[in-house]
């Protein structure tokens, strides 16, 4: 076994915008909602890879590999309320590098997002880190790009509404939805060229396209209108190619009358890449 070093602690605190109903974060735009844990968890992520660039513990030449990836809302209907002015994300990263001249370690980072003295969402990422000429011999020649594929709205796309982004029409991430009472079922669909969900330099399937079709999965078997998703944890058991099928299955664990929990899985030949946990939850929108 790889011998780890003494673990190093860095904390930034930022000021953040609050997007909303904003297009990067999936179907929001054509169907309104609470902002949620894959909101936040953006927001999250965003501000912890700035931090990591900023304090040097990311370089250009690092590939960062996702393994788990945690975001929990406080109270949804709080965070409507909220001016984007007033929030602020802490992020306090761990460092452990292995002693194989450094060429591979870990970083996590929890976050926290604050409006004055109150906690609104708080979340967990941790990931690998590979050295960019490691990364590209460790998947090969040949890998299949994002900018590889089709657009499969080239020919059918239609503009979207007045002041929409261009990436507004790849919406939705889910096909063949089937929705039963306790598990609903579909397969991952690739939003081909939309700039945060899947950009053409991608040559796996990003977390944050599933932490979205999660998100899509379980709000089908939902009232969208009263209904959001407050929590959602990821781990990734592998890379997930392009150019392979994913299938998705979300399962009701538990559920009371206010809070629902949801196992979901991801497959891809045959091999399971991704394994989430959700709750959803009621809220009142007045």
């Amino acid at each position: 076994m790889t011998a780890i070093e003494p673990v190093d602690t860095h904390t930034c605190t930022l000021n953040v915008y609050l997007p909303y109903a904003h297009d990067h974060f999936g179907d929001r735009a054509a169907i309104p909602s609470f902002p949620d844990a894959v909101t936040t968890r953006a927001i999250m992520e965003q501000c912890s890879f700035a931090t990591a660039y900023t304090l040097g513990l990311l370089g250009t030449d690092d590939v960062p590999m996702y393994a788990m990836d945690y975001s929990e809302v406080s109270r949804p209907e709080e965070l409507v309320k909220v001016s984007s002015t007033e929030v602020s994300a802490v992020c306090r990263f761990e460092e452990t590098r292995a002693n194989d001249r450094r060429r591979t370690y870990r970083l996590a980072a929890t976050s926290t997002l604050t409006a004055g003295s109150s906690t609104l969402a708080r979340g967990r990422l941790e990931v690998a880190v590979l050295r960019k000429n490691l990364y590209r011999r460790w998947r090969g020649a040949g890998v299949v790009r994002a900018g590889h594929l089709a657009d499969p709205h080239s020919s059918t796309a239609d503009s979207g509404a007045p002041g929409q982004q261009p990436h507004a029409r790849s919406r939705g991430v889910l096909d063949g939805l089937s929705v039963s009472d306790d598990q609903t079922t579909a397969a991952l669909r690739l939003p081909v060229g939309h700039s945060y969900l899947l950009p053409l330099s991608a040559d796996h399937v990003l977390a944050r396209l599933f932490a979205e079709a999660a998100r899509q999965t379980v709000l089908a078997a939902h009232n969208r209108d009263r209904t959001v998703l407050t929590s959602l944890k990821l781990s990734f058991h592998q890379v997930c190619p392009l150019d392979e099928p994913v299938t998705i299955r979300a399962v009701r664990i538990r559920g009371t009358a206010k809070v629902t929990t949801w196992e979901i899985g991801f497959r891809s030949a045959d091999q399971r890449v991704c394994t989430a946990v959700a709750d959803t939850a009621l809220v009142h929108s007045g």
